[in-house]
């Protein structure tokens, strides 16, 4: 999904689920930052600062938290994973790759800098730290080894997950950090719930038996669609169309033995209506999920936008919107900025040399983040191995 659902869809549902504006954007932008998270390089910080928690304290206070609240959770098998340090660099988590099948098709001509990638991207320790561990997140599988990495849609692990979170929220004051962090956690679970609908048959790893498909075909698109140039990670041979609101597509997945499976048909609009009821009624503790609301989405989701006027999608849909307002008096969807929390953390321009040293701020929500997607990655991975 993009950020039309991954942050606006989020933020109404949140608040109409009765989270309060702020509280609804905190979420809402933990959500969206899990598709903007692109850093994988450590970067220039001080961490050794009087009086201040390390990141180590800071994670394994919050994984101890989380263990007491979600008893499922397991964090052994990638603990040395957490925040290696030399007290003046900060190794941050990387959440997602940044337009990664634009930067592939760009390398096609450049077979060394293509086999170069393709050849970083295989490693599967690298898929399972962004993809599986964030996009596509399998279900529950007690076969051993793991017989099923592919996503499966209303993911049941991350629904006890979420519901781990919400308890833990009852038991903290508004305002608190200790809040905060719960709201960010839930904000990339959230990210990762949403993914179940639109990445569901697909796994996170590169893998020709799961990702594999054929016969592509996307209604109301003119020419045929490309075919064969992306490797077989996750949707890539399917392009962004899973990924779009609007889609009305059909494709079918192949297996090695060459028998195919059931054609698969996608109605987005649909889709991820269904979801956005599932991902309200979770956040409101089961209560309906209100007509007037599943209408306005349906029609959002369905409208052929553009890509770049679809980001703003709100705007295109005025009368419903209003009606939506109307019935929802309180309802406010913040512009999204993919730079607020970074720039929390970034010293005024005049501070500049000849690099930025970012600043250790452990209450900032950009830290926040850091903390609840390393819990994630190696609550998944753990589960998952």
């Amino acid at each position: 999904m993009n950020r039309d659902f991954h942050y606006d869809v989020i933020s109404i549902l949140a608040q109409t689920a009765g989270f309060p504006t702020n509280e609804a954007t905190l979420i809402a932008t933990a959500s969206q930052y899990t598709d903007d998270c692109t850093f994988y390089e450590k970067i220039p910080m001080n961490l050794n600062l009087p009086g201040q928690p390390g990141p180590d304290a800071r994670y394994l206070q919050w994984e101890t938290d989380l263990g007491q609240a979600f008893p499922q959770a397991q964090f052994t098998s990638f603990r040395n994973y957490a925040f290696e340090q030399d007290f003046q660099h900060f190794d941050p988590i990387c959440t997602a790759h940044f337009n990664l099948e634009k930067r592939l098709k760009s390398l096609l001509g450049s077979p060394v800098a293509l086999f170069r990638e393709l050849s970083r991207l295989k490693n599967d320790r690298a898929m399972l730290k962004v993809f599986v561990a964030f996009h596509f997140v399998p279900d529950y599988d007690n076969a051993a080894p793991r017989e099923k990495f592919h996503v499966e849609k209303n993911c049941r692990f991350l629904r006890d997950y979420m519901q781990a979170l919400l308890g833990m929220l009852g038991t903290q004051p508004a305002g608190s950090l200790q809040r905060r962090q719960v709201l960010i956690a839930l904000g990339i679970a959230l990210h990762s719930f949403a993914d179940t609908w639109s990445h569901a048959g697909f796994s996170g790893r590169w893998n020709s038996q799961e990702n594999d498909i054929e016969d592509l075909k996307v209604a109301r698109q003119y020419g045929d669609q490309e075919k064969g140039i992306m490797p077989d990670i996750g949707h890539m041979e399917a392009g962004s169309w899973v990924d779009r609101p609007e889609s009305d597509l059909a494709f079918s997945f192949e297996h090695t033995i060459g028998q195919r499976k059931s054609p698969v048909r996608r109605q987005n609009p649909v889709h991820f209506t269904q979801a956005a009821e599932e991902i309200f009624q979770i956040l409101s503790g089961g209560s309906p999920f209100p007509s007037a609301l599943k209408k306005f989405l349906f029609d959002a989701f369905r409208m052929d936008l553009e890509e770049s006027e679809r980001i703003t999608w709100l705007e295109h849909r005025v009368n419903v919107v209003r009606h939506l307002y109307d019935s929802y008096p309180n309802l406010q969807v913040h512009p999204y900025d993919r730079q607020q929390w970074l720039n929390e953390i970034i010293p005024a321009p005049a501070d500049y040399n000849n690099r930025i040293t970012y600043q250790y701020k452990p209450d900032a929500d950009w830290f926040l983040f850091q903390t609840a997607a390393m819990a994630q990655r190696n609550m998944i991975h753990a589960f998952v191995l």
